[in-house]
Protein backbone atom coordinates (compact mmCIF):
# COMPACT_ATOMS: atom_id res chain seq x y z
CA UNK A 1 0.00 0.00 0.00
CA UNK A 2 3.15 2.24 0.78
CA UNK A 3 4.52 1.83 -2.15
CA UNK A 4 0.84 2.41 -4.17
CA UNK A 5 0.44 5.97 -2.38
CA UNK A 6 4.12 7.04 -3.48
CA UNK A 7 3.15 6.06 -6.81
CA UNK A 8 0.37 7.82 -6.80
CA UNK A 9 2.43 10.91 -5.63
CA UNK A 10 5.37 10.28 -8.50
CA UNK A 11 2.83 10.38 -11.29
CA UNK A 12 1.15 13.58 -9.43
CA UNK A 13 4.97 15.21 -9.03
CA UNK A 14 5.57 14.70 -13.10
CA UNK A 15 2.47 16.62 -13.58
CA UNK A 16 3.40 19.22 -11.65
CA UNK A 17 0.51 18.75 -9.16
CA UNK A 18 3.02 19.18 -6.10
CA UNK A 19 0.25 20.02 -3.42
CA UNK A 20 -0.93 16.80 -4.23
CA UNK A 21 1.68 14.40 -4.65
CA UNK A 22 2.58 15.85 -0.96
CA UNK A 23 -0.67 14.58 0.11
CA UNK A 24 0.50 11.04 -1.45
CA UNK A 25 3.59 11.15 -0.16
CA UNK A 26 2.51 11.64 3.87
CA UNK A 27 -0.22 8.85 3.25
CA UNK A 28 2.95 6.80 2.41
CA UNK A 29 5.01 7.70 4.66
CA UNK A 30 2.91 6.58 7.33
CA UNK A 31 2.44 2.80 6.24
CA UNK A 32 6.38 2.99 5.71
CA UNK A 33 6.57 4.18 9.44
CA UNK A 34 4.38 1.81 10.24
CA UNK A 35 6.14 -0.93 8.61
CA UNK A 36 9.30 -0.26 10.02
CA UNK A 37 10.66 0.15 6.31
CA UNK A 38 13.71 2.49 7.09
CA UNK A 39 14.73 2.59 3.68
CA UNK A 40 11.41 3.83 1.97
CA UNK A 41 10.81 5.97 4.43
CA UNK A 42 14.33 7.88 4.62
CA UNK A 43 14.56 7.78 0.56
CA UNK A 44 10.81 9.47 0.49
CA UNK A 45 11.63 12.16 3.36
CA UNK A 46 14.65 13.21 0.93
CA UNK A 47 12.05 13.41 -2.25
CA UNK A 48 9.97 15.17 -0.23
CA UNK A 49 12.52 17.63 1.39
CA UNK A 50 13.79 18.28 -2.11
CA UNK A 51 9.97 18.86 -3.44
CA UNK A 52 9.84 21.83 -0.47
CA UNK A 53 13.13 23.19 -1.60
CA UNK A 54 12.08 23.56 -4.90
CA UNK A 55 8.84 25.27 -3.13
CA UNK A 56 10.93 27.40 -1.38
CA UNK A 57 9.61 26.05 2.53
CA UNK A 58 13.29 26.02 3.59
CA UNK A 59 11.98 25.02 7.13
CA UNK A 60 9.55 21.92 6.07
CA UNK A 61 12.43 20.91 3.43
CA UNK A 62 14.89 20.94 6.13
CA UNK A 63 12.73 19.06 8.71
CA UNK A 64 11.75 16.55 6.12
CA UNK A 65 15.98 15.63 5.80
CA UNK A 66 17.04 15.99 8.97
CA UNK A 67 13.71 13.46 10.14
CA UNK A 68 15.40 11.22 6.85
CA UNK A 69 18.69 11.49 8.09
CA UNK A 70 17.69 10.02 11.54
CA UNK A 71 16.36 7.33 10.18
CA UNK A 72 18.80 6.69 8.12
CA UNK A 73 21.06 6.53 10.51
CA UNK A 74 19.23 4.05 12.61
CA UNK A 75 19.22 2.03 9.76
CA UNK A 76 23.00 2.25 8.97
CA UNK A 77 21.77 2.95 5.80
CA UNK A 78 25.91 4.97 4.56
CA UNK A 79 24.18 5.83 0.98
CA UNK A 80 20.76 7.56 2.33
CA UNK A 81 22.88 8.97 4.69
CA UNK A 82 25.52 10.57 2.44
CA UNK A 83 22.84 11.70 0.28
CA UNK A 84 20.27 13.31 3.06
CA UNK A 85 23.45 14.96 4.49
CA UNK A 86 24.39 16.46 1.57
CA UNK A 87 20.68 18.05 0.99
CA UNK A 88 20.48 18.96 4.14
CA UNK A 89 23.76 20.74 3.48
CA UNK A 90 21.92 22.62 0.85
CA UNK A 91 19.12 23.84 2.83
CA UNK A 92 21.17 25.14 5.67
CA UNK A 93 23.49 26.89 3.00
CA UNK A 94 20.19 28.35 1.75
CA UNK A 95 19.54 29.48 5.00
CA UNK A 96 22.22 31.05 5.93
CA UNK A 97 23.64 28.34 7.84
CA UNK A 98 27.11 27.83 6.76
CA UNK A 99 29.22 26.28 9.29
CA UNK A 100 25.98 23.68 9.94
CA UNK A 101 26.11 23.28 6.14
CA UNK A 102 29.77 22.65 6.40
CA UNK A 103 29.39 19.71 8.33
CA UNK A 104 26.94 18.01 6.63
CA UNK A 105 28.76 18.14 4.12
CA UNK A 106 31.88 16.97 5.13
CA UNK A 107 29.82 14.12 6.46
CA UNK A 108 28.22 13.19 3.42
CA UNK A 109 31.90 12.79 1.70
CA UNK A 110 33.18 10.63 4.14
CA UNK A 111 30.21 8.61 3.24
CA UNK A 112 30.35 8.88 -0.39
CA UNK A 113 33.79 7.87 -0.06
CA UNK A 114 32.98 4.94 1.70
CA UNK A 115 30.14 3.93 -0.55
CA UNK A 116 32.75 4.65 -3.74
CA UNK A 117 29.84 6.76 -4.98
CA UNK A 118 31.89 9.24 -7.31
CA UNK A 119 29.04 11.38 -8.78
CA UNK A 120 27.67 12.32 -5.35
CA UNK A 121 31.08 13.10 -3.81
CA UNK A 122 31.95 15.05 -7.23
CA UNK A 123 28.71 16.93 -6.17
CA UNK A 124 29.04 16.78 -2.86
CA UNK A 125 32.53 18.82 -3.18
CA UNK A 126 30.75 21.21 -5.65
CA UNK A 127 28.26 22.25 -3.07
CA UNK A 128 30.94 22.70 -0.18
CA UNK A 129 32.88 24.40 -2.65
CA UNK A 130 30.14 27.09 -3.05
CA UNK A 131 29.25 27.39 0.16
CA UNK A 132 32.87 28.13 1.05
CA UNK A 133 32.34 31.12 -1.28
CA UNK A 134 29.63 32.60 0.39
CA UNK A 135 31.33 32.57 3.04
CA UNK A 136 34.20 34.22 1.56
CA UNK A 137 36.68 32.04 2.25
CA UNK A 138 38.52 31.87 -1.17
CA UNK A 139 40.91 29.38 -0.31
CA UNK A 140 38.88 26.77 0.61
CA UNK A 141 36.28 27.29 -2.05
CA UNK A 142 39.48 26.74 -4.67
CA UNK A 143 40.82 23.56 -2.97
CA UNK A 144 37.23 22.24 -3.22
CA UNK A 145 36.44 23.58 -6.17
CA UNK A 146 39.35 21.74 -8.15
CA UNK A 147 38.53 18.79 -6.45
CA UNK A 148 35.04 18.47 -8.20
CA UNK A 149 36.22 19.61 -11.41
CA UNK A 150 39.06 16.64 -11.64
CA UNK A 151 36.25 14.27 -10.58
CA UNK A 152 33.41 15.59 -12.46
CA UNK A 153 36.10 15.59 -15.44
CA UNK A 154 36.72 12.15 -15.19
CA UNK A 155 33.22 11.13 -15.10
CA UNK A 156 32.43 13.38 -17.86
CA UNK A 157 29.97 15.28 -15.84
CA UNK A 158 29.71 18.20 -18.52
CA UNK A 159 27.28 20.12 -16.22
CA UNK A 160 28.90 19.84 -13.32
CA UNK A 161 32.20 20.53 -14.78
CA UNK A 162 31.22 23.56 -16.06
CA UNK A 163 29.79 24.55 -12.78
CA UNK A 164 33.26 23.84 -11.37
CA UNK A 165 34.88 26.34 -13.72
CA UNK A 166 32.39 28.64 -13.07
CA UNK A 167 33.10 28.72 -9.22
CA UNK A 168 36.83 28.94 -9.74
CA UNK A 169 36.62 31.96 -12.11
CA UNK A 170 34.50 33.69 -9.20
CA UNK A 171 36.96 32.39 -6.64
CA UNK A 172 39.92 33.83 -9.35
CA UNK A 173 38.02 37.21 -9.39
CA UNK A 174 37.79 37.54 -5.87
CA UNK A 175 41.54 37.28 -5.71
CA UNK A 176 42.06 40.00 -8.12
CA UNK A 177 43.32 37.39 -11.00
CA UNK A 178 41.33 38.48 -13.66
CA UNK A 179 43.63 36.73 -16.19
CA UNK A 180 42.57 33.39 -14.80
CA UNK A 181 39.14 34.39 -13.97
CA UNK A 182 38.46 34.83 -18.02
CA UNK A 183 39.96 31.25 -18.88
CA UNK A 184 37.89 29.45 -16.16
CA UNK A 185 35.04 31.28 -17.35
CA UNK A 186 35.91 30.28 -21.40
CA UNK A 187 36.51 26.56 -19.94
CA UNK A 188 33.41 26.70 -18.78
CA UNK A 189 31.03 27.53 -21.68
CA UNK A 190 33.80 25.62 -24.04
CA UNK A 191 32.89 22.39 -21.74
CA UNK A 192 29.07 22.82 -21.24
CA UNK A 193 27.92 25.14 -24.57
CA UNK A 194 24.74 25.17 -23.01
CA UNK A 195 25.47 28.05 -20.55
CA UNK A 196 25.45 30.17 -23.62
CA UNK A 197 21.36 29.89 -23.01
CA UNK A 198 21.28 31.93 -20.00
CA UNK A 199 17.91 30.81 -19.22
CA UNK A 200 18.80 27.17 -19.56
CA UNK A 201 20.20 27.74 -15.88
CA UNK A 202 17.87 29.95 -14.61
CA UNK A 203 20.16 33.15 -15.34
CA UNK A 204 23.20 32.05 -12.45
CA UNK A 205 24.62 35.15 -11.53
CA UNK A 206 27.91 33.90 -11.66
CA UNK A 207 27.65 33.15 -15.61
CA UNK A 208 26.29 36.84 -16.20
CA UNK A 209 29.63 38.02 -14.49
CA UNK A 210 31.60 35.66 -16.45
CA UNK A 211 30.42 36.43 -19.99
CA UNK A 212 30.17 40.19 -19.06
CA UNK A 213 34.24 40.52 -18.65
CA UNK A 214 34.27 40.62 -22.80
CA UNK A 215 32.65 38.72 -25.73
CA UNK A 216 31.36 35.17 -25.32
CA UNK A 217 33.92 32.69 -26.30
CA UNK A 218 33.28 29.70 -28.91
CA UNK A 219 32.83 25.90 -27.94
Amino acid sequence: MGTTYQEVGNSRAALGRIRSALSAYEMALKVFSRLGDTAREASLRNVMGLLFLERGELGRAASHCRQGLEVAEQAGNSSLMATLSNNLGIIYSQQGKGQKAIGLFLESILKHQRTRNRRGLAQTYYNLAMTYSNLGEWDRAREYSERSLELSTRLGEDPLTSMAYLNLAEVSLRLQDIPLARAYCSKAVQSYPRLRDLSSIHNDYRVYGCLQWGERVSP
